[in-house]
């Protein structure tokens, strides 16, 4: 019986798989009953100069995910079912984008010869890319913005980057880590924060520029994809343009001069290579004391072994050294203007600044890729190591060495809880100006030894990341003729971070005592108490992460409609393990925390419907489970292994509206988006007197909601084929749609004067943030751009801007119910009310801002030899501009914020970052 229960078991089971087997056969023998009928596109490409034929050209059904190479005849040919009016974008490395409108009939549509024309102003889009540099995470803490913006021809998107980045615009509100980046098949995020480390490739703007990208949800064949969607850049030597490149730049901008170069070279015998390098530098940049060091190099080697298959190893390193740069506030800006930094001063005749960040990741990766029949396998691995460098400045019994300590503003005694003092008011400034940046000598004198004084009070260390990374992905893919594809993506990674504080300069003493200066215990109890240049002190920890990715995703097309569904797995492993054990936290500071282990899954699904061939919509939808970002889930991993409560799997929703108009002279595209992120957490690290008391604090924010909703819109139109005119327009609704939880953990209880050592939490309930706008750079963006382009190979393009509903951060401790306690009784203030909680509480909206933009260039084409010069101004009417800011979170109670902001000039006061005012970036550069 028992034998017989389990054949009928095992019976059924076939059965029913049967079943599964026949109705997917069933599906594709329907969709190839629908895909019969075949029309069949066949052209030859030809260069008009030279009368020889192009291979390698990227041939496409602009519409549909139609496209196909032409071969080393020059020939395609293009298979589909679809029929009615289209546009045929012919595209090949070196030559101007020819766009065809073509009527597809019958059964065979024979174009013969295209010509295309050689682009000898080519430099137009590598110089585009420079132009954003500036804004690619460079400043530490500002609004980040897309350096994937650069990497598409879309008219919006392209927009963005060059002219909307200018504010720190971010695309649809998103994090930078909604868009994946590849570099040859492997992801390039960080596992820490989920971002892309764009410095890693800085300055190899040569080979980094065959970039892919996907918009939005849709689908890539690399990866499940982001929620911005996915960059690809691939670095094989062969799609390079064979030849040399050098070229030099002069700015005012981040850097003040560049000069780079590269050569690549295809054998006959199936090799090919490519090597670059660039250096970049300024004593200083636009704004006061931003020092800039930075040099790339690169080299990859390919080899083909036959036509369809072919492997490729690829180095390349960039090192960058930056000056920080301060966000101030209004009374600061007030006396010495917006270019004002006050992380720098004089040493010896030349800028030392106190808040640099170097940046050095070497980058190793190898390729493999192999087509047979309709199948296509690339595999890749990579290893990635080096430093993330963040240096300050520590004190301890002396002053506060930040010139803009808020003791020595003019508001600290205007504001003072004794009564205003205008003298002392007016003698701060005073000395505040003559002393407006840091005293480098003073730190020598006070820790000399001269003065019988071995043991430091002010010394200058780096917060070092020592990052090791390795990945590997496998991706297949599969095409049929009659519209059908399948991808398959298994991806692996594993990092190891050692995390710890170096002292770099101990400023003439002999040594530090390695104790935390507000509890003083030790942060080390193990180890010496006295640690000297060169030592590491103060933390030292370890995280080790894993995490492994799987996709798949298919693809129809139909005479009418594509369709795509997508579903993607993810694993992921994190912990810490402590090299200290800190006196404050005995038990959870040293050792191995626990395994966080996380299971999170996706899906996207996308329709595409044709009016015709120059006109379709597309809908497409997502819905995403992920884990944390390593960074939210460690509490303060510098001292401990605490772990956030409650921590959840982030949930996001999103749907995307998209309509395409494709004409010869007109092309755009509108977009409706709506996003709902769920469940995320954020952490965030200050001083604050609240009503709780006063103390620094980790500020943890959990099941905190998200909404992003809004429109773009792109439209360019060809006048000529001298002149066009294009339209980029945003309009956004970024708010926070819940109030989260807020909680507060702290290491001391006490103030500045009299420190009780202690360790806490404590839940604050609900912060109040509903409906505040979420500080993601203007949320409406206008430009309108006119160009002209001369037969003669000159050009000139002219743009004006306009950005409003930029939003700074708000202090979400403030709106908690704990803002209303007065800490030396623990009751609620008696003086307040609703109106005047509401005016100290209102969401600041930056100033609207007008901005125009010039940019021109010249081409010659010299028997072979390409020399081009291209200069662009931005803010052309220098317009001075706040792009971001933030509230200080110092004043966490009502009447600590209601005494700090009775005058017009409040100590703890929003800080904000200004815009760099008229700027100029000019390049020259010659190719053969």
């Amino acid at each position: 019986m028992v034998f017989k229960e389990i054949f009928l078991e095992y019976f059924n089971e076939l059965i029913f798989y049967r079943r599964i087997v026949i109705s997917c056969f069933l599906v594709l023998g329907l969709v190839n009953i629908l895909s019969s009928q075949k029309l069949e596109i066949i052209g030859t490409i030809k260069a008009n100069t030279v009368n020889k034929v192009i291979a390698d050209a990227v041939i496409l059904l602009e519409g549909t995910k139609l496209k196909s190479d032409s071969n080393q005849e020059g020939t395609f040919k293009l298979t589909t079912n679809l029929k009615g009016n289209f546009i045929l974008n012919i595209s090949a490395e070196g030559y101007l984008t020819k766009r065809m409108p073509i009527i597809l009939e019958e059964k065979f549509l024979m174009l013969g010869e295209i010509w295309l024309t050689k682009n000898i102003s080519i430099d137009l889009e590598q110089n585009k890319i420079l132009l954003t540099e500036a804004q690619l995470l460079d400043s530490e803490g500002e609004n980040e913005t897309f350096g994937v913006l650069s990497a598409t021809r879309d008219i919006f998107l392209n927009r963005a980057a060059f002219d909307f980045g200018q504010l720190f615009f971010r695309g649809r509100g998103y994090d930078s880590r909604e868009n994946l980046v590849l570099i040859n098949g492997i992801p390039m995020n960080k596992i820490y924060n989920g971002r892309p480390e764009w410095n890693n490739w800085g300055g190899l703007n040569d080979v980094v520029r065959n970039r892919e990208f996907s918009i939005g949800i849709q689908t890539s064949p690399y990866h499940f994809g982001g929620l911005f969607g996915t960059s690809h850049l691939e670095t094989r030597p062969s799609s390079f343009r064979p030849g040399f490149r050098l070229s030099t730049s002069f700015s005012n901008r981040t850097y003040v001069g560049r000069i780079m170069g590269s050569f690549t070279r295809n054998t006959p015998n199936g090799f090919s290579y490519s090597f670059s390098a660039s250096k970049r530098f300024a004593k200083q940049g636009y704004i006061d004391g931003t020092s800039y060091d930075a040099f790339s190099v690169f080299g990859s080697l390919e080899y083909a072994i036959n036509p369809k298959s072919m492997i490729w190893i690829t180095a390349l390193m960039a090192q960058n050294r930056k000056g920080g740069r301060a966000a101030i506030t209004d009374e600061v800006q007030a006396l010495m203007g917006s270019r004002y930094n006050p992380y720098w001063g004089w040493q010896e005749g030349q800028i030392r600044n106190s808040r640099e960040r170097i940046i050095n990741e070497p980058l190793f990766i190898f390729n493999y890729s192999n087509s047979f029949g309709r199948f296509s396998l690339n595999l890749a691995a990579s290893y990635q190591f080096g430093y993330l460098k963040k240096s300050r400045l520590g004190y301890f019994a002396a002053p506060n060495p930040d010139p803009v300590y808020y003791r020595n503003l003019p508001s600290f005694f205007i504001n003072s809880p004794i009564g205003a003092s205008f003298e002392n008011a007016y003698m701060a400034k005073e000395g505040f100006i003559k002393n407006a940046q840091i005293q480098w000598p003073r730190f020598y004198i006070t820790n000399s030894e001269l003065l019988g004084r071995e043991k430091a009070s002010y010394l200058l260390y780096n917060d070092v990341n020592d990052n090791q990374y390795i990945r590997v992905n496998n991706t297949w893919n599969y095409i049929n003729e009659r519209g059908l594809s399948l991808d398959l993506g298994i991806n692996y990674q594993q990092s190891k971070s050692h995390n710890y504080a170096q002292i770099t300069d101990l400023f003439g003493a002999t040594y530090h005592e390695d104790i935390d200066t507000f509890s003083m215990s030790r942060n080390d109890v193990e180890g010496e108490l006295e640690r000297g240049e060169e030592d590491i002190f103060k933390y030292n920890f370890n995280f080790i992460s894993k995490g492994l990715n799987f996709f798949t995703q298919v693809n129809w097309t139909l005479k009418k409609w594509n369709m795509f569904l997508a579903f993607n797995y993810k694993w992921s492993q994190n912990q810490r393990i402590g090299n200290y054990q800190n006196e404050r936290y005995i038990e959870a500071s040293k050792g191995m925390s626990e395994i966080l282990q996380f299971q999170t899954y996706g899906g996207k699904a996308g329709l595409t419907y044709f009016l015709n061939g120059r006109h379709w919509l597309s809908l497409d939808g997502l819905w995403l489970e992920r884990p944390p970002t390593l960074e939210n889930i460690f509490i303060n991993p510098r001292e401990n292994n605490n772990v956030v409560n409650s921590l959840n799997v982030e949930r996001i929703t999103g749907l995307d509206v998209n309509y395409y108009l494709r004409f010869p002279d007109l092309i755009g595209r509108i977009t409706g988006y709506y996003t709902r992120f769920q469940d995320l957490t954020d952490i965030n690290f200050f001083f604050v007197e609240a009503g709780v008391g006063s103390d620094f604090v980790q500020e943890v924010l959990t099941n905190q909601d998200r909404l992003h909703m809004g429109l773009e819109l792109g439209i360019k139109y060809e006048f000529s084929s001298s002149i066009n005119t294009s339209i980029a327009f945003a309009l956004g609704k970024h708010v926070y749609a819940n109030d989260p939880n807020l909680s507060i953990n702290f290491d001391t209880l006490g103030d500045e004067e009299e420190i009780i050592s202690t360790t806490g939490f404590k839940d604050l309930g609900k912060s109040y943030l509903k409906g505040y706008r979420l500080p993601t750079g203007p949320q409406m963006a206008f430009s309108l751009g006119l160009e002209y382009r001369d037969p003669k190979y000159w050009w000139v393009a002219l743009k004006t801007n306009y950005f409003a509903n930029n939003y700074i951060n708000i202090a979400a401790i403030n709106r908690t119910q704990s803002f209303l306690l007065n800490p030396e009784t623990g009751l609620p203030f008696e003086n307040i009310t609703e109106n005047r909680l509401a005016t100290f509480l209102n969401k600041e909206a930056l100033e609207d801002v007008y901005m125009l933009n010039l940019v021109g260039g010249k081409s010659w084409l010299l028997e072979g030899t390409y020399l081009s010069v291209f200069l662009s101004i931005n803010n052309l009417l220098d317009t001075s501009f706040r792009s971001g800011g933030y509230e200080q979170s110092r004043n966490g109670n009502f009447g600590q914020f209601q005494e700090d902001n009775i005058s017009d000039t409040p100590s703890f006061g929003p800080k904000y970052w200004y815009g760099f005012g008229r700027t100029y970036f000019l390049n020259l550069s010659i190719s053969f």
